[in-house]
């Protein structure tokens, strides 16, 4: 068997580095101007945006739709 053999694959120590870094995450960040704003972006941007588009399009029919029928519900088909 391999008793006392070295193993055949290389540490490198710099990605060893870049895994415990990516691991231990909590106690290497901070917040500066690039963390601040994808924090601000993902967690109020895109929220507000889905919601205010849940709102907006609320009476959008979700079915297909026949000739001359309109796309908003409070509209009313052209002929």
């Amino acid at each position: 068997m391999a008793h006392g053999h070295q193993s055949p694959l290389l540490i490198d120590p710099a990605i060893e580095k870049w895994f415990h870094m990516k691991e231990m995450t909590a106690p290497y960040f901070k917040f500066n101007r690039r963390t601040t704003t994808f924090v601000l972006t993902f967690a109020v941007v895109v929220p507000y945006a889905l919601y205010y588009g849940s709102k907006k399009f609320a009476g959008l029919k979700l079915r297909g739709l026949r000739q001359g029928e309109a796309i908003w519900a409070s509209e009313t088909a052209e002929k």
